[in-house]
C-alpha cells in the first residue's frame, strides 16, 4: 500500500468516513484514491490535492508530502535525525523561538494532564498507571530525552565543540 494511502486509509478507519466523501473534502475524486491502490504514483499529486488530504486528515503538510515523495520515487523513507537536524539548523532564530514556545506549551500541557490523572481518585481504583515514557519517569521525576532527541543534539554537539575549541584557540 502507498505511504499517501496508508496516511487517508488510517483517518478513514478512525473516523469511519467513507472514501468518496473524503476525496470529495479533499478535493480529488474516489477514482485518484482508487488509482493510489492499484498502481504505484509516477509523479507528485497536484499541491491542492496534497493540501486537502492534509487539512481533511488534520496531517501536518510535510507528513503528506513525504508520503508522495516517498511514493512517486523521490524519497526511499522519512527523514532520519541526520534530516530532521539539518532542517532544524535552516530555520530562522525567529522559527526556532516559536517552536520552542510551542514545545513549552505542549510540555505545559503534559504536566497538567498527568497532574490530573494522578489526582483522579478513580484513578487508581480503575487499576490504571501512567504510561511510562522516556522523556520523563515517574520515580525520579528527572527528564531524560528521547533517543531520537539525544543523537540530535549528540550530533550537534559534536559539529559545534571542535568549532568553538578551534575559534577559542585562534581567538586567545
Amino acid at each position: 500500500m502507498s505511504e499517501l494511502l496508508r496516511l487517508v486509509q488510517n483517518h478513514l478507519d478512525r473516523w469511519g468516513v467513507k472514501k468518496a466523501e473524503f476525496a470529495r473534502r479533499a478535493g480529488t475524486t474516489p477514482q485518484t484514491l482508487y488509482t493510489w491502490a492499484t498502481r504505484p504514483l509516477r509523479q507528485l499529486p497536484d499541491k491542492h490535492i496534497l493540501d486537502g488530504i492534509a487539512r481533511e486528515a488534520r496531517y501536518p503538510d510535510w507528513l503528506i508530502l513525504d508520503a508522495a515523495l516517498i511514493d512517486a520515487g523521490y524519497r526511499s523513507s522519512y527523514p532520519d535525525v541526520a534530516e530532521i537536524r539539518q532542517r532544524l539548523r535552516m530555520l530562522t532564530p525567529d522559527d526556532c523561538r516559536e517552536i520552542a514556545r510551542e514545545a513549552g506549551d505542549l510540555a505545559d500541557y503534559a504536566e497538567l494532564k498527568q497532574q490530573r490523572t494522578l489526582s483522579d481518585p478513580g484513578h487508581i481504583a480503575r487499576g490504571a498507571t501512567l504510561p511510562h515514557t522516556q522523556a520523563q519517569t515517574a520515580d525520579s521525576g528527572a527528564y531524560r530525552p528521547s533517543p531520537w532527541i539525544e543523537d540530535l543534539l549528540d550530533n550537534g554537539r559534536k559539529v559545534i565543540e571542535p568549532e568553538s575549541e578551534g575559534e577559542h584557540a585562534r581567538g586567545g
